[in-house]
């Protein structure tokens, strides 16, 4: 298992399957350790808090939503920064007076990484809460000398226990919790605890799947522990998830 935490930096061998779990502020590193008891490897990484919940258009229009391309419509992309920010979409173009016709903020046509190409609003920092048009925030794209600020969509609202949530966008998951990124085709993640004996668990309010506390990493690597939902004897899943070949709970896609 890759175990990871603290800033991004990443180390160790790449993983080749089973579940990742993260956690708090993204940063990778590590070493590779298995446990061949357990079905879904697992990593602990560290995820970004969510500051905001606010609903956000998904129609494809200026400002909406989008995970690509894809989600905007014509003479629209998708600009997602490369940070914790969900994805907003905004016209191309090829120089700033083709931004023009945007009315709500000033914006300018980016011209390096993921906004190049793009009408963005640059802003001055996380604490700049004058320049960019409601309700997008300021986040940081980049590090170090190459670090730039721009308006984007404000990062989801965290998710719950054995809610979906995401690895490398939000949502992460809520305070005290980790998220289990499943390798297991067709299925998403889901936001989990950490536990030493089954007794830490709490039980989901639907579904009879027995609840289970799994060391993660052997080997004499130590490892830590998570909670998990066992239903490799029949048992049900709470709703929104279903039961996989391995006998865990994982949500579908």
């Amino acid at each position: 298992l890759t175990m990871t935490g603290g800033n991004p930096m990443t180390g160790g061998n790449p993983m080749t399957g089973g579940d990742m779990v993260t956690g708090g502020d993204m940063m990778t590193g590590g070493t590779d350790m298995t446990d061949a008891s357990m079905p879904d490897a697992m990593t602990d990484a560290m995820m970004p808090t969510p500051d905001s919940g606010t609903p956000l258009p998904t129609d494809g229009t200026q400002g909406a939503l989008c995970a690509g391309a894809s989600d905007c419509g014509q003479g629209l992309d998708c600009f997602d920064g490369n940070a914790a920010g969900q994805g907003i979409c905004t016209a191309t173009c090829s120089m700033d007076s083709d931004c023009d016709g945007i009315t709500d903020g000033t914006y300018v046509c980016g011209t390096s990484g993921s906004s190049n190409g793009l009408c963005v609003v640059e802003c001055t920092g996380t604490d700049d809460t004058s320049s960019c048009p409601s309700p997008q925030t300021c986040q940081q794209n980049g590090i170090g000398m190459n670090a730039t600020y721009h308006c984007q969509n404000p990062p989801p609202p965290p998710a719950g226990l054995w809610e979906q949530c995401s690895g490398i966008s939000g949502p992460s998951c809520d305070t005290d919790l980790s998220c289990i990124i499943t390798s297991s085709m067709g299925f998403s993640a889901f936001c989990t605890e950490s536990c030493s004996a089954d007794g830490d668990c709490s039980t989901p309010s639907t579904g009879d799947a027995t609840v289970e506390c799994r060391t993660i990493g052997g080997g004499g690597g130590g490892g830590s522990s998570f909670c998990d939902l066992n239903c490799g004897n029949g048992e049900t899943c709470p709703d929104g998830m279903d039961c996989t070949g391995t006998g865990y709970c994982r949500i579908p896609n």
